[in-house]
């Protein structure tokens, strides 16, 4: 009762002062590299020396209001003594957070829950996607109290780096700025830039949804895109020393998984040299050649390394943690273009660690709903994307929700021309079967398949009724491929009184920064029963389209780093597949559709040594994916416990 008491005095005395001058400013916050929003700051300084930051952070983040309210009270010492945060930090996630700091450490409420962190020599309120002006103070407090190592934040100790100095060079005049490395206010790294006068000019970070922001001043709105560039290649260096080895192995005596056609070899071996495979076999034929490394794989099952059809890598932390889950090559569905080239170019050189990226880059239209700034309103301007994607090396072109139907019809057409295909949303201006007759190769999302059949009150769409019959008939003479990204359903539509673990089994591993940004998601308990039905549907509809021989290809659409694609996989085991062909799902399949299979996909002589080794049998259980103990990235051996352990999982 006593420290409530002292929070309460503590608190009272800052308040009751009197303010006597005001300062403000603002930072303009950008969303795929689009102007979203602004963060304004309003300063009052009181007579007893103490500070009082009133922060108003609001963007629109495709139609839907994102605002979120915060304060950080200061005293005349510079210490902190109180952040209140209140609103959204995302499209479907929320906080109500009271951090208070006092003698006996911080008492964080959120909203009805209380706990107290231990008081440690540096502490400091900030956790989540707190905004960039308390990001600012963070940064200014640790420069002022001698640089300490570690910092108690909300969620974890808070590393601060300086990672040295950037020169803008403008019409005005060259400027100098330093640049500052955070990690663990969020999930990860964020990174910050403050002029020689210790002002905040830049902040790259993300939001609780994922999606790469950037919070700038002003005065540098035209500087954005070097911010983003230097983002990616900051981010990458934090990891490029983890590298794994790249030499000759041989892993024996396993279970080697022909996934295409579910036979297993016992006692198996497998030879990598030069990051390909160049031998398999019996473990007793093997010739193993002078000074391989060995990997004893018995007890394990021996596959290829997984894929996600649905990324968006919009942190530097996702690289490792899909190697660190087996999934060694992604497809990133819509990024800014500079970060994920960037991070492509830097993880191909060796430079950072993650697997092999596969992009599709957007195109929208314009409007208050449109995704990005690769905007196309006419014929020209979406010709003119493509050929901007094809020159930059893409594999695909995404569609999103307000191109207009003579646009898309440009873009197919000059996508097909380039050699690229076209996968995405189905804009709004048509259907399904409208979008997959321009030439659409691709859907994501399976809500889009559902609307283009009829289905009854429960969500059941019967493909022997005569429109859907023929709808299907469409879709395989097209070769639509869909990938439908059922577990982003499970958590948006999630009651908030479902515990987390219900869905992901190692959700209290994860960092706690990601933990309490999904459980921010959900829908409260009565509107998440009218949803069940709805999964099902969507669930019934990926077996029935399996089944029908539309290829499915397992994506995630980001979620919990990694792991959800095991989940995506034991949802569509769930829904009738075997696992046999879940797995396929995210190996052999997604390689071949996008004409890779010649190099990935399954495990043979003269593939890359993208291989994964699991304890356990998914063939016949399929949540035994999650026990992968052995990564192959192109013939590079990394250890998924070191991974994960590095990007701060499994640590609590």
């Amino acid at each position: 009762m006593r420290k409530y008491l002292y929070y309460s005095l503590l608190l009272f005395a800052f308040t009751n002062t009197v303010a006597q001058t005001v300062d403000s400013g603002q930072f303009i916050i950008h969303r795929h590299l689009k102007v979203i929003g602004k963060e304004r700051y309003q300063l009052t300084h009181a007579t007893n020396g103490g500070q009082d930051y009133a922060i108003d952070c609001f963007y629109s983040d495709r139609g839907k209001d994102v605002p979120l309210t915060s304060s950080m009270l200061i005293s005349a010492s510079g210490e902190p003594l109180k952040m209140i945060s209140k609103g959204l930090t995302s499209r479907h996630s929320q906080v109500n957070d009271t951090a208070t700091l006092g003698p006996e450490g911080i008492l964080l409420k959120s909203d009805s829950t209380s706990r107290l962190l231990a008081k440690t020599t540096n502490m400091f309120p900030v956790g989540g996607a707190a905004p960039a002006t308390i990001q600012w103070l963070l940064v200014d407090w640790w420069s002022k109290h001698g640089k300490p190592a570690r910092i108690q934040g909300l969620y974890g100790e808070i590393e601060i780096r300086a990672l040295g100095t950037d020169t803008l060079r403008i019409a005005s005049g060259d400027r100098i700025l330093s640049a500052i490395g955070i990690k663990n206010v969020i999930w990860g790294w964020e990174f910050l830039w403050m002029d020689q006068q210790g002002k905040l000019v830049a902040l790259a970070t993300i939001n609780a949804e994922g999606d790469k922001f950037e919070f700038i001043h002003p005065a540098y709105e035209d500087q954005l895109l070097f911010f983003a560039e230097r983002s990616a290649v900051y981010g990458t260096q934090q990891y490029a020393v983890i590298t794994g080895s790249n030499r000759s192995y041989a892993i024996m005596h396993g279970v080697l998984v022909d996934i295409e056609k579910g036979k297993k070899l016992q006692d198996a071996a497998i030879i990598i040299t030069d990051g390909k495979i160049t031998w398999t076999g019996p473990s007793g034929k093997a010739v193993i050649p002078a000074g391989t490394a060995v990997i004893d794989a018995k007890g394990r099952h021996m596959l290829p390394g997984l894929w996600d059809m649905h990324a968006h890598l919009k942190q530097v932390e996702w690289g490792p943690a899909y190697i660190a889950a087996g999934i060694t090559t992604v497809r990133d569905m819509a990024n800014e273009f500079v970060f994920i080239n960037t991070m492509k170019s830097s993880i191909g050189a060796g430079k950072g660690v993650g697997p092999t990226i596969l992009r599709a880059g957007i195109i929208d239209g314009p409007g208050p709903l449109g995704n990005g700034i690769m905007i196309a309103t006419t014929k020209e301007e979406g010709i003119a994307l493509v050929k901007k994607y094809k020159a930059a090396g893409f594999e695909q072109i995404k569609l999103y929700g307000q191109l207009q139907p003579d646009v898309i019809q440009a873009i197919c057409e000059e996508a097909h021309r380039q050699g690229l295909t076209v996968t995405g949303h189905i804009p709004r201006s048509m259907t399904t079967m409208q979008a997959v007759d321009m030439g659409m190769d691709m859907i994501a999302h399976i809500p889009y398949l559902m609307n283009a059949f009829k289905a009854d009150s429960n969500f059941v769409v019967d493909l022997t009724q005569a429109d859907n019959r023929n709808t299907l008939k469409r879709l395989l003479e097209k070769k639509v491929v869909v990938d439908p990204t059922l577990t982003i359903f499970e958590i948006l539509f999630r009651p908030f009184n479902q515990p987390f673990e219900q869905i992901e089994p190692a959700f209290k591993t994860l960092p706690a920064s990601i933990q309490a940004d999904f459980n921010g998601i959900g829908l409260p308990p009565a509107e998440a029963v009218k949803k069940i039905e709805q999964q099902t549907g969507y669930k019934q509809l990926v077996y029935q389209l399996y089944k029908a021989g539309v290829p499915i290809v397992a994506g995630t659409d980001m979620m919990i780093p990694g792991y959800s694609l095991y989940r995506e996989l034991e949802a569509y085991v769930a829904a009738g597949l075997t696992p046999l062909q879940a797995l396929q799902c995210a190996t052999s399949t997604p390689a071949r559709v996008m004409g890779m299979a010649s190099t990935s996909g399954s495990l043979a002589k003269g593939k890359d040594a993208d291989i994964i080794l699991v304890d356990g049998d998914p063939l016949t259980n399929i949540s035994d994916i999650r026990k992968v103990s052995h990564v192959f990235k192109a013939g590079r051996l990394y250890d998924p416990a070191a991974l994960h352990h590095l990007i701060g999982f499994g640590l609590r």
